[in-house]
């Protein structure tokens, strides 16, 4: 190889590894994401953790701890927000030293609960006893999103916003529905008359949903691809209990989910990985006295 071949090979190496370094956002772990979720003292519900963990499980940073729940990823991850389960919602910065700059984002009433932010509506997604609603920052201003449905709870937005997800159990059993922004053109999306759907998320580029699957003690976890309109994986993980609260990574390689029994709250839950490609299971916390809720990933 001539002296000028090897120098334009070597300026290429160079501009390849400066792309790798500014592709990954200060503090993340580019391979393996992050992990939001709470953990409830079985002894005491009204003691909360709130954590942050490294998605291969190396790394596990308490964010809050006391009467505080339900945080979820927001401004393009580089924020959480939480409920203080008073009456504000409150957003945590994120930079290169970790997490910091606490402050009030807005208030809010009804008894709102299981808060999620959708990133293209500029929103919280919230729920009552049996309504859906979309909360905004700015203004605090907080809006039914339908007519009432029995139990409507869990709910999720694609990426383009355009639909908004839930679960119901109108039928029964918790079944997966969607509707547009304006509580218009009611769907159902997926259904099961023996076993519930429910606590589910869609992907980072909205086609596929990943959601628990359920009856009594039994359960598994569902790939199910919306364009399409089918479920495309079915996984059985040996854990205690059954899978719950399941979340896709953003490249789509890995389920996380908790292990539990729905309204069980005296056995203790963690976070699991589930690798897609190969049914990989690992346990990511060893919590003796808390229950781990709601791995959101990222």
């Amino acid at each position: 190889m001539s002296r000028y071949f090897r120098f334009i090979f070597f300026i290429f190496i160079l501009i390849c590894i400066s792309c790798e370094i500014n592709s990954v956002t200060p503090g993340f772990n580019s391979q393996s994401g992050k992990i939001l979720f709470y953990a409830i003292h079985r002894d005491n519900p009204s003691y909360i953790r709130i954590y942050v963990l490294d998605g291969d499980g190396d790394r596990l940073t308490l964010i809050k701890e006391g009467f505080s729940s339900y945080p979820t990823w927001m401004l393009d991850k580089g924020a959480i927000a939480y409920q203080d389960l008073g009456d504000q919602i409150i957003k945590v910065k994120y930079d290169e030293d970790g997490f910091s700059s606490e402050d009030s984002l807005c208030s809010y009433g009804m008894g709102i609960t299981f808060i999620r932010y959708s990133e293209p509506l500029d929103c919280f997604l919230c729920q009552n006893q049996t309504q859906i609603f979309l909360l905004y920052p700015s203004t605090s201003e907080t809006i039914a999103l339908m007519d009432t449905y029995d139990t409507a709870k869990n709910p999720v937005t694609s990426q383009n916003g355009k639909w908004i997800y839930f679960s119901t159990d109108i039928t029964g059993t918790f079944d997966i529905y969607r509707v547009d922004t304006n509580g218009k053109n009611y769907q159902k999306v997926l259904s099961d008359n023996i076993n519930n759907l429910h606590t589910f998320s869609i992907s980072a580029d909205g086609k596929i949903l990943v959601s628990p699957r359920y009856s009594g003690s039994k359960g598994d976890i569902i790939l199910y691809d919306l364009i399409r309109k089918q479920i495309i994986k079915t996984f059985r993980p040996f854990i205690p209990g059954i899978a719950l609260y399941t979340s896709l990574s953003h490249d789509n390689r890995y389920i996380y989910f908790v292990n539990g029994i729905p309204d069980d709250y005296d056995t203790p839950r963690n976070v699991y990985r589930l690798e897609i490609e190969n049914s990989e299971l690992i346990q990511l916390t060893d919590f003796d006295n808390y229950l781990a809720c709601r791995p959101l990933a990222w």
